[in-house]
């Protein structure tokens, strides 16, 4: 069952939709639970790892936290630039 999570365009309400099939999630038109909008967008969401040694599903008990993506400013760039010119990459 893939489950993916929306963020209204309306409220900012940020939820989860569970669907039976990967068909099923393709066609859903999701509606918002807090204010009914169904101007939604589907988020990236970082995959869930399994235990080894559990079953298919199941979910490790320390998730990987979530963090915002790096902003990148022209100082960060040319920072990456010159790592990439010392490692014979660029």
């Amino acid at each position: 069952m893939p489950v993916y999570e929306y963020r209204c365009s309306a409220c900012g309400q940020v939820f989860e939709q569970w669907f039976v099939s990967m068909a099923r999630a393709q066609q859903a038109r999701p509606q918002c639970p807090a204010c009914g909008s169904r101007r939604v967008r589907r988020k990236i969401a970082a995959p869930q790892r399994a235990r080894v040694g559990e079953g298919a599903g199941a979910v490790a008990e320390e998730e990987t936290p979530v963090s915002e993506p790096r902003l990148f400013g022209r100082k960060e760039l040319n920072e990456v630039i010159q790592q990439k010119k010392k490692q014979g990459l660029l």
